[in-house]
Formats: C-alpha cells, sequence, structure tokens
C-alpha cells in the first residue's frame, strides 16, 4: 500500500513519498561467485582447457580457505573428473567444504550444454547421466540446473527439468518475464521456479577486479546496480546475482576480499547487506516467501529470445554427425533391448554409458555450436569433438549389426529394422548385394551409386521385417528430356528449366499455389559491412545482409531422370568465386516430400551460403521442432524482452525474431489453411523475414575470434540434405513431426538373414513419438512424447518379454502402476513426456560411473591428458 499511495503522490509531492514509504526496508543481495569455461575447449584445445579451468575452480577453493565470508558455485561434472585425474589430492577438501555449504554442486546436468540443437532424449540422458554420476561419486544430487551461458531457452526446459527432480531452472540472457523470478510453465502444465540474472553471469566486476579497496565513487555504482535488481526482483527482501570478472573468472584479485570489501559495505549501505553466497541460500530465502505468501510469482508460457544466431548455421558437419550419431545411438539401444530379451544376447550397457557421455561432451556449447578454435573440432594430438563422433559410430554400429544379426538369423534374405514406433513405406535408402533387389518392394537404383537403391518397403512399427532377394538389379532412373511440369500422386510441381529452380507447387487436394517465388535457389551473402567483429558469433537476418551472387546467376546444365519410385532434377553450376554447385531435387510417385541434395564445393570465404523458399500468402503460424515438441508462434505477434534483459546481437543489431534454431523440421501455415513444412538434416538455422523461408547451409568465416579454424573456414566440399512437405491442411494432419523423423532415421540392414513374418518390439497409438528403449537393471525404459499438442489418451503395446508396468519420472522414480498388458492406456497432456517402466525377469549391469577420460580417448593422444598446466585465468592469454 505505501508502494501504491508513494507512486500517486510523487509526481505532485514528491517530499510526501519517504513520509509515505518509510524508511528503507532491508535486503539481502546474494552473490554467488562462480567460473566456467567450456569442457571440450573453446579457444583452446581438451586438455589446455580443462587445466585452465580447474585452475580456476581450485583458485576459488584456496579462497573460500583463506576467507570465512567466500562461497562459490562449481558445475559440470567433467571439471570434477579432471579434479579426480590431475588434482586428486585437493578431493577432500572439496568434500568438508560441500559439507559445510560453502561450495554448491549446482549443477544437476553432466554438463552446461546448448538444449537448442539435439533431440529430447539426448538432454533427458544429459540430467539422468549427471544425476546419477554425482550420486555416486559425491553421494547427493544437485537441486538446481545451471544454464547461465546458454543464449536461448524453449519451452520444455521447465518439464525436463521437473521430471529429474530439480527444483529451479538458472539462467541469464533475454528473460521473457516482466521479474527476473517466475514460474516458467511447460505445454503439459508442468511448471519450474525460473531465475535469471539479466545480462550477464559476471556482476559486479569491480569487485573481482580490483587490487585496491573500492572507491566511495565504485561503491555508490555497485548500489545503483542492486537498486535497478530491486525494479526487476519478485522479492524486495532476496536480490540474486551471478557475480565475476568474465568468464573463466577467478575469485577477487585483491586477497582481503570480500571480507574487507563486505566491512567497506556494510559501513555505507547499511539497509541492504551483500552474502557471498552458494546458489541454494538464494533459493531457500525466496522458497520461503513463496510459502508464507509474502511474495507471489507471474507464470510464463512459451520461449526465451535467442541470440548469437551464427551458431545455428556454424560449421555444419558438427551439427550433421551430432544428428547421425543420436540417430544410431538410440537406434542401436532400442535393437539390443530386444535382442537381449528375445535372443539371450549380451546388452552393452557400459559401452553404450560411454556413447552417452561422448555424445554429451559434443552437446557442449561451443562444440554444437561451431563456435571456437580448429583444435576444440579436429585435432592431431588431442582428444576432439571428431574423435568422440567416430567413436560413437564404430560403438553402435557394432551394436547395431551384432542385435539384427541375433533376431533376423541367418538365411538368404535381407532383414530391414525400422526405430521409428509407427509402420512405415516412406522412400529409404537400402543398400543391397550387387545385382540384387528387394522383393515386394519398389527399388530405384540411385544415380552414381550401384550398391544403393531408394526403396518403399512397408516396415513394422519399432521391429525388422525380412526381404526375399530377386535375381535383377533395382530399376534405373533413366535420363528423359526435360520438362517443365512434374505429377505425382500428392502435387503439380513447375521447374525452370534453365535453372533447376521450383517455380510453382500446388497440392492435388486443394489445388492452391504453395510457393510466391523461385524455391530452391542458393543465395551467396556477405555480412561484412554490418559485423564488424566476431562473425562465428553474431548473425543478421536476411534483409540486412548483402546478397553477393545466387545460383541462378550462373548457366547450369540441368537433366531430368526418371524411375519406378521418383523423377530426379539434377542441376550443376560454378558458384560464387570459382565454387561448383550441384543440386539434385527428388520428387517421389507416391509419397508427399520433396527432397533435395545440395553439394558445394566451396572456394571463398567469409560468406553466409542459403537456400531461399518463398511462399504465396501471409504466413499466420510459424511452428518449429524442438526437444520432445514444438514451438508455435504468429509471426505478427513478436514478444520483445524488456531492454533490461536483452543481450549481444539484438542490442546491438536490433531485435529480430527471424532466425530461430529449429529440431528437424519448420512448419509455416499460411492464411488459406495449406502449409508448407522444411525438413532438415542438422541444418538448424530456420529464418523467416515476411512470407519467404530461409534456410541457412554454412557461415563460413576465415577465422573464429582470431583463431584458426578450417571447418569454420568452410572452404572444400559440403553436401547439404533438406526437404519440403506440402501440406492442404494443418501440419497435425500431415503429421509433419513424424514425417521429420523419416527423414532423419534411416533403416539398418543385415544380409544373409532368414525370411521371417514382420517383427515389432512396440507400436503405440498415433500420438506419439518414442525416442528411447533401453534396458536399466531389470527393467526396459521406454521414453515417449505426445507430439501434436493435444490432450487425449496414449497407448503403447510392448512385444517384448515384462511382467507390468509403471509411469515415472525421467529418473525413473515415482512410479505409478499402470494396468493391463501387453497394451497400456494412459492419459497424456499436450506434448507430455512420458516415461514408462516394465519390469523383466532378467537385468544387466549397470554402468560405472567414469572416472577418467582415458578409456575414451584414442591411445596416441592420452599422452596429453597427463598434462598438468599452472595457467589460470581465460585461455590462453591467462589472468
Amino acid at each position: 500500500m505505501k508502494r501504491i499511495l508513494c507512486a500517486l503522490l510523487f509526481s505532485v509531492f514528491p517530499a510526501l513519498c519517504a513520509l509515505a514509504a518509510g524508511p528503507e526496508s532491508s535486503s539481502t543481495l546474494y552473490l554467488v561467485p562462480n567460473t566456467h569455461g567450456t569442457i571440450a575447449g573453446w579457444l583452446v584445445d581438451f586438455d589446455v582447457e580443462r587445466n585452465y579451468v580447474l585452475n580456476n575452480y581450485l583458485a576459488h577453493l584456496d579462497r573460500v580457505k583463506a576467507d570465512p565470508e567466500y562461497r562459490f558455485a562449481l558445475s559440470e561434472a567433467p571439471n570434477l573428473i579432471s579434479l579426480l585425474e590431475l588434482a586428486p589430492n585437493r578431493l577432500n577438501e572439496l568434500k568438508q567444504r560441500l559439507r559445510e555449504k560453502r561450495v554448491e554442486l549446482c549443477n544437476g546436468f553432466f554438463l552446461e550444454p546448448t538444449v537448442n540443437l539435439s533431440g529430447g532424449e539426448a538432454l533427458a540422458q544429459m540430467g539422468v547421466t549427471g544425476l546419477r554420476w554425482y550420486e555416486g561419486v559425491f553421494g547427493l544430487r544437485p537441486r538446481h540446473c545451471w544454464m547461465i551461458d546458454v543464449v536461448g531457452l524453449h519451452r520444455q526446459m521447465p518439464q525436463i527439468v521437473a521430471g529429474l527432480g530439480m527444483e529451479t531452472l538458472f539462467f541469464c540472457r533475454n528473460n521473457p518475464a516482466k521479474q527476473t523470478a517466475f514460474w516458467w510453465v511447460a505445454p503439459d502444465g508442468t511448471r519450474i521456479l525460473a531465475l535469471n540474472n539479466a545480462k550477464t553471469y559476471a556482476d559486479f566486476r569491480d569487485v573481482f577486479t580490483t587490487k585496491d579497496p573500492l572507491s566511495a565513487a565504485a561503491l555508490d555504482e555497485i548500489s545503483k546496480t542492486i537498486d535497478l535488481k530491486k525494479e526487476h526482483s519478485a522479492s524486495r527482501k532476496a536480490l540474486l546475482s551471478l557475480a565475476g570478472a568474465e568468464d573463466y573468472s577467478l575469485p577477487p584479485a585483491r586477497s582481503e576480499y570480500p571480507s574487507e570489501f563486505l566491512q567497506q559495505w556494510n559501513q555505507k549501505t547499511p539497509n541492504t547487506s551483500i552474502r557471498f553466497s552458494i546458489p541454494s541460500d538464494y533459493v531457500d530465502a525466496l522458497q520461503a516467501e513463496l510459502k508464507s505468501g509474502e511474495t507471489k510469482l507471474e507464470d510464463y508460457t512459451g520461449d526465451t529470445a535467442h541470440s548469437y544466431n551464427a551458431f545455428w548455421m556454424n560449421i555444419p558437419e558438427v551439427k550433421q554427425e551430432y544428428r547421425r550419431s543420436e540417430q544410431m545411438l538410440q537406434a542401436a539401444e532400442m535393437l539390443a533391448t530386444a535382442a537381449s530379451l528375445r535372443e539371450r544376447s549380451a546388452y552393452p550397457a557400459q559401452p553404450f554409458y560411454h556413447s552417452w557421455v561422448q555424445l554429451m561432451i559434443n552437446m557442449d556449447r561451443n562444440v554444437l555450436w561451431g563456435a571456437g578454435t580448429g583444435a576444440a573440432f579436429k585435432d592431431t594430438k588431442h582428444w576432439s569433438a571428431w574423435d568422440r563422433f567416430s567413436s560413437i559410430q564404430k560403438q553402435t554400429q557394432t551394436a547395431i549389426s551384432t542385435s539384427l544379426s541375433a533376431l533376423a538369423g541367418k538365411g538368404n534374405a535381407l532383414a530391414l529394422f525400422n526405430p521409428l514406433n509407427w509402420e512405415r513405406s516412406d522412400p529409404v535408402e537400402v543398400r543391397l548385394p550387387a545385382g540384387m533387389r528387394l522383393a515386394g518392394a519398389s527399388c530405384q537404383q540411385l544415380p552414381g551409386t550401384p550398391a544403393e537403391a531408394l526403396c518403399a518397403p512397408r516396415l513394422p512399427a519399432s521391429g525388422v521385417a525380412s526381404f526375399a532377394l530377386e535375381g535383377t538389379p533395382p530399376g534405373e532412373a533413366k535420363e528423359v528430356p526435360l520438362e517443365a511440369i512434374i505429377e505425382t500422386d500428392d502435387y503439380v510441381a513447375r521447374i525452370d528449366t534453365k535453372t533447376g529452380d521450383l517455380l510453382s507447387l500446388k497440392t492435388r487436394s486443394s489445388g492452391r499455389e504453395l510457393l510466391g517465388g523461385p524455391a530452391n535457389r542458393v543465395v551467396a551473402e556477405s555480412v561484412k559491412e554490418v559485423i564488424k567483429q566476431f562473425a562465428g558469433d553474431f548473425m543478421v537476418p536476411r534483409p540486412q545482409r548483402k546478397i553477393v551472387s545466387c545460383s541462378s546467376d550462373y548457366p547450369a546444365q540441368v537433366k531430368l531422370l526418371r524411375g519406378p519410385v521418383a523423377t530426379i532434377l539434377q542441376v550443376t553450376s560454378e558458384f560464387q568465386a570459382g565454387s561448383r554447385l550441384e543440386r539434385s531435387t527428388t520428387f517421389y510417385r507416391s509419397s508427399p516430400r520433396i527432397d533435395f541434395k545440395t553439394r558445394l564445393d566451396l572456394k571463398a570465404t567469409d560468406l553466409v551460403v542459403s537456400v531461399d523458399f518463398p511462399l504465396q500468402g501471409t504466413v499466420r503460424e510459424r511452428t518449429r521442432g524442438i526437444p520432445f515438441g514444438f514451438s508455435s508462434t504468429d509471426p505478427a505477434r513478436l514478444s520483445r524482452p524488456a531492454d533490461y534483459y536483452l543481450n549481444s546481437d539484438h542490442v546491438t543489431y536490433g531485435y529480430s525474431e527471424a532466425m530461430l534454431p529449429a529440431i528437424r523440421w519448420s512448419n509455416y501455415q499460411l492464411a488459406e489453411g495449406s502449409g508448407l513444412a522444411l525438413l532438415d538434416q542438422g541444418l538448424t538455422s530456420h529464418e523467416l523475414n515476411d512470407h519467404t523461408v530461409t534456410l541457412g547451409l554454412l557461415n563460413a568465416q576465415s577465422n573464429y575470434r582470431n583463431t584458426p579454424n578450417e571447418l569454420l573456414r568452410g572452404l572444400g566440399m559440403h553436401e547439404f540434405n533438406y526437404a519440403i512437405l506440402p501440406h492442404a491442411g494443418s501440419w497435425q494432419e500431415a503429421q509433419v513431426p513424424r514425417r521429420a523423423w523419416e527423414f532423419n532415421a534411416p533403416v539398418h540392414e543385415n544380409s544373409g538373414s532368414r525370411l521371417d513374418k514382420p517383427l515389432s518390439f512396440l507400436s503405440t497409438s498415433d500420438n506419439l513419438i518414442v525416442e528411447a528403449i533401453r534396458r536399466v537393471g531389470s527393467q526396459i525404459e521406454v521414453r515417449l512424447s505426445e507430439w501434436s499438442g493435444v490432450a487425449g489418451n496414449g497407448e503403447v503395446t510392448l512385444h517384448l518379454p515384462h511382467n507390468g508396468a509403471r509411469l515415472t519420472n525421467l529418473m525413473g522414480e515415482q512410479g505409478v502402476a499402470l494396468a493391463g498388458g501387453p497394451t497400456y492406456r494412459f492419459p497424456v497432456n499436450p506434448q507430455q513426456i512420458v516415461t514408462i517402466r516394465f519390469d523383466t525377469n532378467s537385468g544387466v549391469t549397470e554402468p560405472a560411473p567414469i572416472l577418467s577420460w582415458k578409456s575414451l580417448v584414442p591411445a596416441a593422444k592420452q599422452k596429453a591428458l597427463n598434462v598438468r598446466l599452472q595457467a589460470k585465468g581465460h585461455p590462453p592469454r591467462g589472468y
């Protein structure tokens, strides 16, 4: 009431405000020192990076010992593995400080990943693996999800974090709410306490960098910052500050701080205390206010804004390899589960665990963002991202081959495994024995690859089908005279016979035109005049980029091939600065999907390369795939964060939501009812400007923050795979998410198999997508989600030996028994993540938590693991 009275009187009687408000109420700023680098390396290689980060944490631990007022937050399990390997003599000291609550292990995730570029199951495993690691090694579970360096968060994070049993989600940058604490509500209704520290994780830099006592003027500036925090805090009594000097922050440079600083502060500002804290100190204080009703929080549903938009198109190869590895790991676990229960094959629990750990390290922010020095990605001496991709793919391919061979038996047939939980007959690439074809399935030999064919076999849900082989090769795609009109069962398309551009696309069911201009036109752009530095971090939307040239500027050789499965348009031409471009467009006879394979031999750098799909009419709804679901927005109604929360490129170049990261798909619903979906295989930058959809292919920059990175430089051959899916109705009616999973989930084959009936391991109702089937101890774990955004009922039928089922949280805990068997039914909320545990009569050994990287690092690079540096601060420059 006093605040209201003050506001009413201030403009007329400002002197009365102080009388109405009375003395300023006391408040406490919970100042949380923190430091972080990366796990896989940012501006230096893996081994140098981990030495710097470890030494920084040890410096903070030293200050805890030296100053009774000091506390700090410690994040990421791999940093503790560095301690176990390089400084084991400090372990007991750390455990003592944890018991004293002077240090807090603040992140339940195994590490702090980018959360916008992986599938949902990978994020779930990031939490499950992290919590189990901390519990197994330190005997505790962290309370919080610590996402302070991510550059955007999606609306499923509350459900993921709460489903893991954590209490809060800490983050910085682009807060979508009005206050720094709020209830973030997921699409299924789950909510989490979200805590934001505005633009940075390094408040009060002067406290950490000064070597002399702070001046009165400097203390006044701190007071102003705190007053600003009060304006945006839900609580007037408990304020949050994540504090430090910068990335890789050290404890205060002045050895007498923080005790001396607190004495200075208390003498000057007695009504606002500062307490050096661990994160839970602030959380406990805020939760007490929430419980008493003293403080109330607003609800928010939706996503945050996204910054550093170059990250979505940097080094597409790392995103493609990640997507391939992720899909293979999920398929391998499914097959191994079935083989171990049906054929008593060994289930490789420990190798799967190691593959997940390596995948998680490659989810480290700068790796998956494609933003760092080249040594973090490929290096001859140090463990790198490509080492980990290679290891994952080798292990999972072995598991797939072994398991499929056990399930399929021996004979003369070809067995195909479908990892998706629905029957499918979409066109897939199949490797066939020379001169053979599948019986009972239409096949077409792929041009230039005689061992591979495009086939449309009917495959069971999450299962195996075997096909007899006939002694004739698949039908060839033969060149036919160029014609502008291409008709299929689903649409009528028109192409430009000179450039190969797609000019028109109409669905047969509606007859409506979807395209508003030439589509699949490749564009070369420059941002040099706009982004003066850090073009590997920042990106502006298309209207601010300079178009240098496009594929239609160059004479092209165009030919048309027609076969029993598809018609293929092949276009070759020169491109920017002597580059070479090959574009292949596949129009399937009996599938609405149109596939594009674009190969670019790039001869110039400092370019952005993208491809356009102009649409006919107004886009009324934009939807993109996110982990375990989707995000839909109205492009005409942007939700701009307050200036206090806006970060980086939004401040420098203007606020925009044009460029957004998408996982597997995005959809653009037109005002007249039809729509076009864009599907990708690891091309995550989906952009919308007015009525034009732009898919980012490549951001080629000559260096990353003045460090060399040949992958980012972009010279040489690239291959991009993407597709469009026209539809006459809603994206839900077209089942776009399922079509996107089909585009990303290859079938796996095994030759020399017995000819047998199709075998499904698991099937579900149409509203579910399964992301995991694995063994955990004596149980089978199945994780799935509702994909359409509509509440209803889910159904799962498990065709593997089991004795009952329970709904659990993501950790496999808090079980609620399900009636039935082998079919189980349960209610589902919109985009709900569902975990089911099935009991079995046998078990697999629980994997041992990783305590050393030696078993994962290639032998030739293990010597570098023993490197022990004393440097600290910000690598490579040090202090």
